[in-house]
């Protein structure tokens, strides 16, 4: 028979290397063998580590640590590629050029950059085989980049005037980027012009934003918002109760108190807090009136319009007033408001502009929808000074209607009333706008002999020798 068959043992198992390392990776635990009739001293089928890192991108756990593939430079197994050799990913624009690296099939390729948003670079740089740099896709009217006219200095990458956010859904959010927008505040470059919020921060002398320390800041935690309505922030306005201010290097300050107030607590923050009028120096009813609305007139003429203001303190040198006061930052306001110092907002009793030489829409401008109007919006004169009504219901003056006799088509020409067409079967012979179309005369061509004004010019069988129809 046959003895010590090792099928029928149960033989102990074995390790060679280091304890962390048994069962880790490829490497598992060997057995001893029984030779000659004795246990052997040796551990058969129990695999080694690779000495050092590993060698190749396989997988597997060669140097038994628990890791599988790392390091920088496996192989394949045939050695010849090896990761972090340059490659071809197939790709279209930038994302051609590629990287071996180590995966979970291996060495795969992988792009180095991209896909990204197309910027003006003469480059694919979203991938999709199109050089993009010549569309419009946010619909603004500029292009994603432009190329230089003669004696333009193109940018570093080679173009002039571009947009720099042309996406789809930038036109979709109402045009929020492009070269033909103005700067907004709103910590972006809006108007494309490589500066953030420059019309609302401290700039050096070339209009370049700057921070505190004067150096230019090109991003929006070091940009100093010194605007009084984005003192700090867009946004941020610097107002302070009953007080004029000003945003002094990005800090909202107390200037001055408004005439009326005091500022006794010495506290900026809440204002001139101390009304300077009280029941037994102006009248209890003047006091209780200080922050409620009142108007005042636009005109001194017959015209409705006024401006909303309110009733505050006011101390002119003299004993405190109160006082409607529009704008509290001008001092000599009077009793008048004109239209150029009411906001839109606050004028009142606006009506449609009739003829009537008033400012009905109190906009300042008197008649503006009758009369002839320059490329600025203002009244055309004419020699003597006078406006040139020149509306169809009032040629050269209010309700003067240009609508003579007989005429299809009439029209106003500097201040004239003029025929442009008669009705069919009328006639203009005279000249006169008074009459309008006064010859009835139905115009059949030239002159024949037949007791007819053929050619409608007041003459009947004129320059035909006698003749007798």
């Amino acid at each position: 028979g046959v003895i010590d068959e090792e099928a029928d043992m149960d033989l102990p198992r074995c390790w060679n290397g280091a304890p962390e390392q048994r069962n880790v990776g490829i490497c598992r635990e060997g057995t001893r063998r029984c030779i000659d009739g004795r246990l052997s001293q040796q551990c058969f089928g129990s695999p080694r580590p690779d000495v050092g890192q590993e060698r190749l991108c396989d997988g597997l756990d060669e140097d038994c640590d628990g890791l599988v593939d790392e390091g920088d430079h496996l192989t394949d197994p045939t050695g010849v590629l090896r990761a972090g050799d340059a490659c071809n990913t197939g790709l279209d624009g930038v994302c051609a050029a590629g990287q071996l690296v180590c995966g979970v099939a291996g060495l795969q390729c992988e792009s180095i950059s991209g896909p990204a948003i197309e910027i003006c670079n003469g480059l694919d740089d979203d991938c999709d085989g199109v050089f993009e740099e010549d569309t419009d896709a946010d619909g603004d009217g500029v292009p994603r980049c432009r190329p230089c006219a003669n004696g333009e200095a193109p940018n570093p990458q080679g173009f002039c005037a571009f947009d720099c956010n042309d996406s789809a859904a930038n036109g979709r959010e109402g045009v929020a980027f492009s070269p033909n927008i103005n700067e907004r505040c709103t910590g972006q470059d809006n108007d494309c012009d490589g500066r953030i919020d420059e019309v609302f921060v401290l700039v050096d002398e070339s209009g370049h934003p700057i921070d505190r320390d004067g150096a230019r800041a090109f991003t929006p935690d070091r940009l100093v918002y010194n605007q009084v309505s984005n003192c700090g922030a867009c946004g941020q306005e610097c107002t302070r109760a009953n007080a004029v201010t000003r945003c002094d290097t990005g800090t909202c300050e107390l200037v001055s108190c408004r005439a009326g107030y005091l500022d006794l607590d010495g506290d900026p923050d809440n204002g001139c807090e101390v009304s300077d009028c009280r029941p037994d120096n102006v009248g209890a009813e003047a006091f209780r009136s200080i922050g409620t609305l009142c108007q005042k007139p636009m005109y001194d003429d017959a015209s409705d319009c006024a401006c909303v203001g309110t009733y505050q303190c006011q101390r002119g040198g003299g004993a405190p007033s109160v006082e409607c006061i529009v704008d509290p930052g001008n001092v000599d306001e009077g009793d008048i408001v004109p239209s150029a110092q009411c906001p839109a907002g606050q004028r009142v009793n606006v009506v449609a502009e009739t003829c009537d030489g008033l400012d009905n829409d109190c906009d300042g401008r008197a008649d503006e929808v009758f009369v002839r109007q320059g490329p600025d919006g203002g009244p055309i004169l004419d020699d003597d000074g006078d406006v040139i009504y020149a509306d169809v219901e009032h040629c050269g003056g209010c309700n003067a209607r240009c609508a003579p006799p007989f005429a299809r088509i009439a029209a106003c020409a500097v201040a004239e009333c003029v025929i442009e067409r008669c009705q069919d079967g009328r006639v203009d012979l005279n000249g006169a706008v008074e009459d309008g179309c006064e010859y009835a005369c139905a115009f059949s061509g030239p002159e024949v002999c037949d007791g007819t004004d053929n050619d409608c010019d007041g003459r009947v069988d004129e320059g035909l020798g006698g003749c007798a129809p």
